[in-house]
């Protein structure tokens, strides 16, 4: 549908070059949304999809051990849609050895973001609101270090931007003057915070990432902080009770037409095509993760029932286990601490379950030696391959 009411250009200037500034209308779209039958119905389907989600958290051993995971994944796959590229064995192992890494890598990146995310639904927890503090506390933890830790961490940008193609350098949009940031980011939280202005939460999530993206709040970020509010959002609003859904992936595997999508909404007003590849996406990334998260407590139990055939060395084998579910990347004086075994009875844990095929240890040395929980990351791991 086209709308009359598509924002406006202004005029400005980047890099020596005369631009023409966007400046988007507020939400909600005007005239209000058709919500027509194929729009309904997959909001129904999400709706489903997210409740088998939340119910299988619920039902699950250790709820925590999901979301742990989950979290890692959706930072990792929303990272690498903005080119950073790593993997989820780099994020287990930045995270064991955080005190050793000095020189800046994409890990260090996807784990600021894990960092941020973390704050974020704890602040939501305590009772915060989705507002500027909230979003700026965020950006600033995302940037407190590596790729753009010089861009204004934690502050709306004060120059002119403009979004380049790489390597051409040829501009695809402007985003509003800086002088209009604030102004925007208001209405948005405005809507955020006001439910009755639009009802469904998948709707609101969906308008509210889209505008965000246009409005282009930070220097560098945006991206995976708009990616980032579609979770805080959905959470915020009861629709999905913790932050077990990665729609990067989904955005991942669909980025050009998630792009042609954003910029098809800004020229046209054309909301109702990109709600529907939305709503769609929700869909499938729920239902993902609904069967990642069955398949990962599939593989639990199963290698449980393989260790309880050890007799007498089950009982400090299976708590081994039990860490390495929680942190699949592990060295043994980490388990020795999680565990609160002594270092020779992790060793001997740990080599067990190398020997029952669970565990492979990666360095090849014999010392140092790190062990990872191999099918749990390679299950976890489908999708996630570098650009």
């Amino acid at each position: 549908m086209e709308r009359d009411s598509t924002g406006r250009y202004l005029i400005g200037e980047f890099a020596g070059r005369l631009v023409r500034p966007y400046l988007p209308p507020p939400l909600p779209p005007q005239p209000p949304l058709q919500i027509e039958t194929r729009i309904q119905t997959l909001i129904d389907e999400c709706n489903l999809a997210l409740g088998k989600l939340n119910a299988v958290s619920v039902l699950l051993p250790d709820e925590s051990l999901f979301v742990y995971s989950y979290q890692r994944k959706e930072a990792l796959l929303s990272s690498q849609i903005e080119g950073i590229n790593s993997t989820l064995p780099d994020i287990f192992r930045q995270e064991l050895d955080a005190a050793d890494v000095d020189e800046p890598n994409p890990a260090i990146d996807v784990s600021n973001y894990i960092r941020a995310a973390t704050h974020s639904f704890e602040r939501l927890a305590s009772g915060q609101t989705i507002d500027e503090p909230l979003i700026k506390g965020a950006h600033a933890i995302l940037l407190a270090t590596g790729r753009g830790s010089d861009m204004n961490a934690g502050e709306y940008r004060t120059e002119q931007c403009a979004i380049q193609r790489v390597p051409s350098g040829e501009i695809v949009y402007v985003p509003p003057p800086p002088e209009y940031v604030r102004p925007c980011m208001d209405d948005l939280f405005t809507l955020i915070q006001d439910p009755e202005q639009v009802r469904s939460p998948l709707l609101r999530a969906a308008l509210v990432h889209v505008q965000f993206e246009t409005i282009h709040p930070f220097e560098d970020g945006n991206g995976r902080i708009g990616r980032l509010m579609i979770n805080l959002i959905l959470t915020a609003s009861g629709v999905l009770t913790g932050p077990s859904l990665y729609p990067s992936l989904y955005l991942k595997e669909n980025r050009e037409r998630y792009y042609q999508l954003l910029s098809h909404v800004r020229r046209t007003g054309d909301w109702e095509a990109w709600i529907v590849f939305f709503l769609e996406g929700i869909r499938i990334s729920a239902d993902n993760a609904f069967e990642t998260a069955q398949r990962l407590n599939s593989m639990l139990i199963r290698d449980k029932q393989k260790v309880e055939q050890l007799g007498r060395r089950a009982n400090s084998t299976l708590r081994v286990l039990d860490a390495l579910a929680q942190l699949p990347f592990l060295s043994i004086n980490r388990i020795s601490e999680i565990t609160n075994v002594s270092y020779p009875t992790a060793a001997q844990a740990t080599e067990l379950l190398t020997r029952l095929g669970i565990t492979r240890e990666t360095t090849g040395s014999r010392r140092n030696r790190r062990y990872m929980y191999d099918e749990y990351i390679r299950i976890l791991s489908e999708g996630t391959d570098p650009l």
